[in-house]
């Protein structure tokens, strides 16, 4: 398709930092709008933060933005058969996560009568695109809108989302967002700080 018309694209964003790449490289090309849904994000104090840095952005910027409720019950529903499968590349609980929010980001964009939707997610390092694409692509056809395929990651895109994270001030976070992530993270942080105290004595 070409967005030559300037035709609207509604944007999945899983946070600030992450959907700063997406908005400045798609705005000349397309008329852009957010959505921000996030069952997934745990706990609730850190589901409002990421929000809040979303909605600075995005008024920053003369983005639309659009909050869709969702329950955490909705996420732990969708991965309850890999809730406790690791974080990585492949991870069956990343793509029931994924197929959750690109869903309802589809069928939001088709009752928008958005002309696309893509997803921020694939500037993250530990997401796969080729699971991402796969999957938001099976949204759209469920929902009958076209699923923008882009590798947000490509071009340096971590590089881009830290230079814009800084002129735009905003908070980054150490974890994908759900619970389990932060978990992983968190032992992660528990062993190195032990084999530091430990070569250290």
């Amino acid at each position: 398709m070409s967005p030559a018309a300037r035709q609207t694209l509604l944007v999945h964003a899983c946070c600030a930092p992450c959907a700063a790449v997406p908005l400045h490289r798609l705005r000349e090309r397309w008329d852009l709008q957010v959505l921000f849904y996030g069952p997934n994000i745990q706990p609730t104090a850190e589901h409002d933060r990421r929000l809040g840095e979303l909605e600075r952005l995005c008024g920053r910027l003369g983005v639309p933005l659009r909050v869709e409720p969702g329950p955490a019950e909705e996420w732990e529903a969708a991965v309850a058969a890999h809730r406790q499968a690791p974080e990585h590349l492949l991870s069956p609980r990343c793509r029931e996560c994924f197929a959750l929010r690109l869903g309802r980001t589809a069928r939001v964009a088709r009752a928008l009568g958005a002309a696309a939707f893509t997803t921020s997610l694939s500037v993250g390092r530990l997401k796969s695109a080729p699971v991402l694409f796969e999957v938001g692509r099976a949204a759209g056809l469920a929902a009958g809108v076209e699923f923008l395929a882009e590798d947000f990651k490509k071009a340096d895109g971590q590089g881009l989302s830290l230079a814009l994270s800084r002129l735009h001030g905003l908070t980054r976070q150490g974890y994908c967002g759900c619970a389990p992530s932060l978990a992983e993270v968190t032992a992660r942080r528990a062993r190195r700080a032990a084999a530091q105290g430990g070569g250290a004595g």
